[in-house]
């Protein structure tokens, strides 16, 4: 099980609830993959982030893939698109598709706006109970705030800003109003590079061609409405291809 997302966006707590659907009595281990020596021998084993492992740990995990416990349950994390990074020669084919047989998408909690206010009351709730104290009560000016804010910090923000609220008081609910960029455009803020990001974009947009022509170069020129020798050039540019 492949379950990719931004940070923060829940996909340990999909993990869990994976291995509590299957045995919850079973081992649940979030591997570190720098160290770990040893997994148990059944129940799950979680594998986080690994579309940015180093090549070196991607062919050690491979190897070790070959050996796992006939018993235990696989769920790797990763962040969104991992299969890109396959395309971009970041993350070794083997490793993404002997593991992502089924890929979870975890969507942001800005595109998940029905489930901010609920999920704020559940967490506020949780944590007046772990510290003794009254829940705070969501008015409806700050019920629209929350469903207004951005959440860079996904499910991870909402937590702690709910647990912040129950030490604190409501007042910590009160957000200041969005001031993120509109979708698709980065936040300009201290230290944006326009020229570094615009050459990121482009990469990704070349590398996404090739993958969706299966690497036909004369398909993907005709896809992106790009010159043949212009394509070349900005393919050996983003070192995505050899010549």
């Amino acid at each position: 099980m492949w379950v990719e997302g931004e940070v923060g966006s829940g996909r340990g707590h999909v993990a869990l609830v994976l291995h509590h659907l299957a045995d919850p009595s079973a081992p649940f281990h979030v591997s570190d993959l720098a160290r770990d020596t040893d997994w148990p021998t059944s129940g799950t084993v979680v594998l986080p982030n690994v579309d940015t492992l180093p090549p070196d740990l991607q062919q050690a995990l491979i190897r070790r893939l070959a050996n796992r416990p006939v018993d235990v349950r696989l769920v790797t994390t990763s962040s969104p698109n991992a299969r890109s990074r396959v395309t971009e020669g970041l993350l070794d084919p083997k490793l993404y598709y002997d593991l992502a047989v089924i890929v979870v998408d975890v969507p942001p909690l800005r595109n998940r706006p029905d489930d901010i206010v609920p999920m704020m009351i559940g967490a506020l709730g949780e944590f007046a109970r772990r510290y003794k104290r009254p829940m705070p009560l969501l008015t409806p000016d700050i019920e629209t705030r929350l469903r207004a804010h951005a959440w860079p910090g996904n499910v991870r923000e909402l937590f702690n800003l709910a647990e912040r609220a129950v030490v604190l008081g409501a007042d910590a609910l009160r957000l200041d109003p969005i001031r993120t960029a509109s979708a698709g455009i980065p936040n300009l803020e201290p230290g944006f590079s326009l020229a570094d990001w615009l050459d990121r974009m482009e990469r990704r947009i070349l590398a996404e061609a090739l993958r969706r022509t299966d690497g036909d170069r004369n398909a993907a020129g005709r896809l992106l409405n790009v010159e043949r020798n212009t394509l070349r050039y900005k393919l050996l540019k983003h070192k995505l291809i050899d010549k």
